[in-house]
């Protein structure tokens, strides 16, 4: 995975709709769910993928982040993206 966040300004949003918004953050666990049965793709278990997903780049960031040591402020804005990013997609909540 590559962090684009730091190049996207604040009013930047998604290119296309996803689960009806734009933004990512509006993103979770219920959007893949949705997107699965829109696809009729019972067995891709998209909320299992993402839940994985989450998990393994907050195991991983540690190992990866003091190859970003010349620019802290860059480490410190993914770490923070990936911080925000993990709790928006885990809510099990729906966004309107």
């Amino acid at each position: 995975m590559v962090s684009t966040a730091c190049y996207l300004g604040e009013r930047e949003t998604l290119g296309l709709k996803f689960g009806g918004t734009r933004r990512l953050d509006r993103a979770n666990v219920i959007t893949f769910e949705h997107l699965q049965q829109r696809l009729s793709a019972p067995r891709a278990e998209l909320a299992d993928c993402v839940t994985e997903l989450v998990e393994r780049v907050r195991r991983h960031w540690p190992e990866h982040r003091d190859q970003l040591a010349v620019n802290p402020e860059l480490a410190s804005s993914i770490e923070s993206c990936i911080a925000a990013g993990s709790c928006s997609l885990l809510r099990r909540e729906r966004t309107s």
